[in-house]
């Protein structure tokens, strides 16, 4: 008896020991299409120093509110924008109120063999096709629309390609099915990416500020997920976001 009672005594302290998973597991990361190279070299930073694993979730930042906002089980949420996040956290679903962690950029980038040094060459006849990301999900989207609107009106509406994000203007401008594409400055100066074709700064006045905000969400993996939010705030974090924008 008292060896069957010493059995079951270590199968219960192993069979707990093995449901404290707090430490070992995945955080799910969801991040606005804009981030997808930069988060990768964060993620990347982040479990050498940790040993947290991290599964990256990119669409655009309006597509992940309405996952979220509908029970997709995320643990942080790294937007374009701090309308997103802050909905989520005035509907109760964060920890806290978003961190602005950075401040976008918007760029105008071809790899066609156009002329393009500033706005006023998007009105040129050799530019057919215009990519944005949709403005009704994609704070890029928004960023570009009311920059092209502020410049040219509507003349350029009928040029105009809409992608699904970020991620899917990156594809047009690749693939050749736009000519100039108005995308992030986290893209088009990624390492993989910056000596493909060329880009101009869109002049900040042109566009609302992009404050990019981030939240851990209620309810899943919250201690990992609030210590990879400080670590994206911290100075290692912040000097690797700024690797991508100089």
């Amino acid at each position: 008896m008292r060896n069957i009672l010493s059995g079951l005594v270590l199968f219960l302290v192993i069979s707990l020991q093995g449901c404290d998973t707090s430490k070992r597991s995945t955080l799910k990361i969801a991040t606005s299409a804009n981030m997808n190279f930069v988060i990768r070299e964060l993620v990347q930073e982040f479990n050498k120093e940790t040993s947290i694993e991290c599964d990256i979730i990119l669409s655009s930042s309006g597509k992940l509110y309405h996952q979220i906002k509908e029970g997709a089980p995320y643990d942080v949420f790294v937007s374009a924008d701090m309308k997103y996040p802050q909905q989520l956290f005035e509907e109760g679903k964060t920890l806290k109120s978003p961190d602005i962690y950075t401040k976008g950029t918007l760029v105008a980038w071809t790899i066609k063999p156009i002329e393009l040094r500033n706005m006023d060459d998007i009105f040129s006849a050799s530019i057919h096709k215009i990519g944005i990301a949709n403005p009704k999900t994609a704070p890029y989207g928004v960023a570009a629309i009311s920059a092209i609107h502020e410049v040219f009106g509507t003349n350029l509406d009928e040029k105009l390609v809409y992608g699904e994000s970020i991620s899917q203007i990156t594809r047009y401008v690749h693939s050749g099915s736009v000519d100039v594409a108005f995308t992030s400055l986290f893209i088009a100066n990624s390492p993989s990416l910056k000596n493909v074709g060329h880009w101009v700064k869109v002049p900040n006045e042109l566009y609302p500020k992009i404050n990019q905000g981030a939240v851990v969400i209620k309810g899943n993996d919250e201690e990992n997920a609030q210590l990879f939010l400080n670590w994206l705030m911290s100075k290692k974090g912040q000097d690797i976001i700024a690797s991508f924008s100089n």
